[in-house]
Order: C-alpha cells, then structure tokens, then sequence
C-alpha cells in the first residue's frame, strides 16, 4: 500500500462512521502544502490517532523524520501498523503518552510542529510546542475556531515568540512563524 492509498483507506473508515479524529483531506491539503513550503525536515506531531496526518506530513516532507506523541495505546499501536503497511516506520517516532508529559522531555527543535489533540490541554502545552520549534518554524494547530478555544486563540495570536493567523477552513486552523527564541 502507498501513502495516497492509505490517506483513501483512513478517509472512508471516517465516511462509513468510524470516528477517528483526523485533520481530513481539505485542511490536511493546507498542513501538507505549508509543511512544503517550509521545506520541513523535522516535525513534532502532538497528537496522532491512527497516523492519518502524520502521513500525510511524511508525504511533504519525505525523507524527513517525524515524532508523534498518542496518549491512546491502541490509537497509537494502529498508527505503529499503518506505518508498517506503507514503509515509513524508518522515518516516524510513535510515543505513547499524555504529551503534558512527554513534550517538557524532549529537547530538539522541529522545523513544524502540527498540533491536534484534546482541545482542553492546547493552552497546557503551547510553551512546550514554541519552546520545541526553531526560529523560523510553523506552529499549526488543527481545530482553531472551536468555542472552547478562545483563551488559546487569544494566548497565541498575542504571543511575543511569535506571528499567528487564523486560516477560516472548516473548523479551523492557525498557523504560526515562531519569529524569536
């Protein structure tokens, strides 16, 4: 299987009512073109359900590497299988765990780092998430416009560290410039 194939096979699980919670083929397009115009090589992915969008990183990036942080064991173990079907196990980190936790113990900067998990932890980890990416990176956060996501809206649209704008599609996206250290 290639990765196009199994960005199909994820798609049509969600169509016939399974819920995974994943970027989708219109704002994924968005990730996948920003990850290609920065020319990305290294990305912190917070957040990976079954892989969908960390492939579709891959697709950007390849022959970068990703680290994916899962809290679900299981989401995270048939994530580690996707990646498998389609060889790119070489290139993707899966680490399991909350990344309230996770993320204050790695220390390399990431060129993007694609932010998607619990809504209520985004403001919990947003410094570990700047802190992680090099002066020049991306910062993209999936679901931006959700109501609960105010006080986040307004913490990394006002942030010294960086310049942020919110992308009005589908649901949502910001993306940021981490502009100083």
């Amino acid at each position: 299987m290639n990765i196009d194939g199994l960005l199909e096979k994820i798609e049509n699980e969600v169509r016939m009512g399974r819920f995974i919670p994943i970027v989708g083929p219109i704002k994924g397009n968005l990730l996948y073109m920003l990850a290609k115009i920065i020319n990305a090589k290294k990305v912190l992915e917070v957040g990976t359900a079954v892989g969908y969008s960390t492939a579709l990183i891959f697709k950007a990036i390849r022959p970068g590497k990703i680290i994916t942080i899962e809290a679900n064991k299981q989401l995270a173990n048939e994530a580690r299988e996707n990646f498998k079907k389609v060889r790119i196990t070489n290139f993707v980190k899966v680490m399991t765990g909350d990344a309230r936790v996770v993320l204050p113990t790695l220390k390399e900067k990431y060129d993007l780092v694609f932010l998607d998990i619990a809504k209520e932890h985004y403001i919990e980890v947003l410094e570990d998430c700047i802190r992680l990416l090099r002066t020049g990176g991306l910062l993209v956060v999936d679901n931006a416009n959700w109501d609960i996501l105010e006080d986040f809206r307004n913490t990394v649209t006002k942030h010294p560290k960086l310049e942020t704008k919110i992308i009005n599609v589908e649901d949502g996206m910001s993306v940021s410039l981490k502009i100083k250290d």
